[in-house]
């Protein structure tokens, strides 16, 4: 809608609200109060300091008295913090125009009304939004009018009769500000580097509780003449911010403006000439496209967006960055917190070849359930050798949560550059895992989820012939039981928790990397793994409470939605993994112990045992933390050194 649409529409509606509103004097339209001297012109030197895209959203912002909370978002360096304190004071004015405040908001009393900012810092003074918002009042002759300076320890700011600044900060003294009728609102600034997760989190959960108070007194009919306020880049770190808007987008109540730089900076910054950039989803990566693939991508019905050719160098060099500062656009997986940044490492793991066992990732049951688990799996679809060592891992749950069972084995080995303690690099054997199947159980409606069948499914695998090295389970307390049993049954069991140390979720992190883990397409699984995140602030590998997420529908088109985070399959997947890793045994390679011992024996002595034993260190460990090794006798000729080192390779010994 261009500028002229707008101020047709305006006069009918300032018409319509005059009697209504019952002003004492009649508010001007908000781009006469931006580019007038009298109002705040010398500010915005009478609009000339503000990009020319800023005038349509901003009197969009005024147009529509339903949506009362406005986001400001997209790009870096358009001037939304600015632009937000510029409709803060408007309102200010607006709200000062009418004859009985108080009575209009049917208020008993005369207490002022307060101005709150939602931030990190610790005093006002601190606020950047406050020193703007004073620094323009306090030259408006209109202010001025209508108010006092205050001065003060090198500062000075606007006292405003009607009026109360406030500060609504986790590092303020008297944190929270529900008590207060807050009138007008901010949150800004939360994007500190040296505040915790928790603490800025603790910002927006007092946002949205300031803003519930507010519809409860300000607002009627579904209308408000205020408006609360929300500044966000988009932010690796504020992954969290990005999901309370997704989730507010449907919302009647909120304006959304999401702009990218060259929407908002004057045209004449640009050329004209512009590229295409492929904005990647789940399966597909971002790119800059060729001239020829334009077309294709638009006709795959992709998500094409066309940028100014002075970007161009930025493109190429960080295309993710590029896309979230320049563009506005939030690429899944980049967040500073996630474990895994990029989704294509997940996918690039699933073997689309491999079967799941299970029919289904989810599985609902109950204590009054008579079907058996084992019914349910597929063993024929287990491509691992049933004699190979299986690790199978469970996150345990009741009733709420879901529990997650996975197994995995190792089915081989490959050679990976492994740095030394002196910074230098050799060749080392290292496992590639698949996992044979994964799944979670949900408990029936007001019903718990039987342990008793998950061990039961477990013995019964075993009576398939799988051979079960070890079950392991965290929550010690509430496993007791099952390891118990299964230990009787003959199954090796341990606790064992993935919240009690990084580290593993970290080494499983570093195999998928590596490409040295493998597992069936799990929609499930992928979810969970690729929104897992690595808190480094509290040392910690957690899911988010809610998580923005994208589908690629059959068309061709996204769609976004917001849904609550997990990591039940995820945890038992790392679980069984990090297991398999622990106890693997590296294979032994026979030909150069074979050469090695024999370039031993022409030079030394005989190490330990009896005269004319000889010993080789294996490199391995057995299940005390022991080194292993393999005993050889002097006067064995090299092909029995071999038969021996090949029967040591298939069977651990114990020495």
């Amino acid at each position: 809608m261009s500028n002229n649409d707008y101020a047709i529409q305006k006069i009918s509606s300032y018409v319509d609200n005059i009697n209504k509103l019952n002003y004492k004097e009649t508010p001007v339209d908000i781009l006469t109060y931006l580019r007038d001297d009298y109002f705040i012109g010398k500010s915005t030197n009478n609009g000339k300091a503000i990009f020319p895209g800023w005038f349509d959203p901003i009197q969009e912002i005024f147009y529509n008295d339903n949506k009362y909370i406005v986001v400001l978002t997209g790009a870096i360096g358009t001037g939304k913090s600015t632009v937000a304190i510029y409709c803060m004071s408007y309102i200010l004015y607006r709200i000062y125009c009418l004859k009985n405040p108080h009575l209009f908001f049917k208020l008993a009393g005369t207490d002022k009304f307060a101005v709150s900012f939602f931030n990190l810092t610790k005093t006002l003074g601190d606020s950047r939004g406050f020193q703007k918002l004073q620094n323009l009042l306090t030259i408006s002759p209109w202010f001025q009018e209508h108010g006092g300076i205050i001065k003060g320890k090198g500062e000075k700011y606007m006292d405003l009769p009607l009026y109360s600044w406030k500060m609504s900060s986790p590092y303020s003294k008297g944190y929270g500000i529900v008590g207060e009728d807050v009138l007008l609102g901010i949150m800004d600034e939360v994007d500190d580097p040296t505040a915790s997760m928790g603490q800025k989190q603790r910002v927006l959960k007092t946002y949205e509780a300031t803003v519930r108070r507010f519809e409860s007194r300000f607002v009627y009919d579904t209308e408000s003449v205020s408006r609360f306020f929300l500044v966000s880049s988009k932010n690796d770190d504020l992954a969290f911010l990005d999901t309370f808007i997704e989730e507010m987008k449907t919302s009647d109540r909120i304006l959304v403006i999401d702009k990218a730089q060259w929407e908002i900076k004057p045209k004449s910054f640009y050329s004209g000439k512009k590229f295409g950039v492929l904005v990647g989803d789940a399966y597909t990566p971002s790119k800059i496209l060729e001239d020829f693939e334009v077309n294709q991508m638009t006709a795959e019905s992709k998500n094409v967006i066309f940028v100014p050719i002075e970007f161009k160098f930025d493109f190429d060099r960080d295309i993710i960055g590029a896309l979230r500062d320049f563009a506005g656009v939030s690429v899944r997986g980049i967040r500073k917190y996630k474990l895994i940044p990029s989704e294509r490492f997940i996918t690039d793991c699933f073997d689309t070849t491999k079967r799941n066992p299970f029919k289904s990732e989810t599985i609902e049951i109950g204590l009054k359930d008579d079907i058996e688990l084992i019914a349910l799996c597929d063993v024929s679809a287990i491509r691992s050798k049933k004699s190979d060592f299986h690790y199978i891992h469970m996150d345990i749950s009741f009733s709420q949560d879901c529990l997650g069972l996975a197994m995995s084995s190792i089915i081989g080995w490959t050679t990976r550059e492994v740095e030394q303690p002196d910074g230098t690099f050799i060749p080392d054997a290292v496992p590639v895992v698949e996992t044979d199947f994964c799944v979670r159980f949900r408990a029936r409606q007001d019903d718990r989820i039987p342990l008793h069948k998950i061990r039961k499914f477990i013995l019964d695998l075993r009576g398939k012939g799988i051979a079960i090295k070890m079950f392991s389970a965290d929550l010690a307390l509430a496993s007791e039981d099952t390891t118990q049993i299964l230990t009787a049954a003959g199954i090796e069991c341990e606790y064992f928790s993935l919240d009690k140390s990084v580290k593993p979720y970290m080494d499983f992190r570093n195999m998928i990397f590596e490409r040295r883990w493998i597992c069936h397409k799990s929609n499930v699984l992928f979810f969970e793994l690729k929104h897992i995140e690595h808190n480094r602030d509290e040392g910690k590998i957690d899911h988010p409470e809610k998580v923005k997420d994208t589908d690629v529908l059959d068309d061709g088109t996204i769609r976004s939605y917001v849904t609550e985070g997990s990591k039940d399959i995820a945890d038992a997947v790392a679980g069984s993994v990090s297991q398999a890793v622990k106890y693997a045994l590296k294979p032994f390679d026979v030909e150069d112990a074979v050469k090695a011992l024999t370039e031993r024996r022409k030079s030394e002595k005989p190490m330990g045992g009896f005269e004319g034993d000889w010993y080789i260190d294996t490199g391995q460990t057995d299940d005390k933390g022991q080194k292993v090794k393999a005993l050889i006798k002097e006067n064995d000729q090299v092909q029995a050194m071999v038969e021996a080192l090949k029967k040591f390779k298939q069977k651990k010994p114990i020495l």
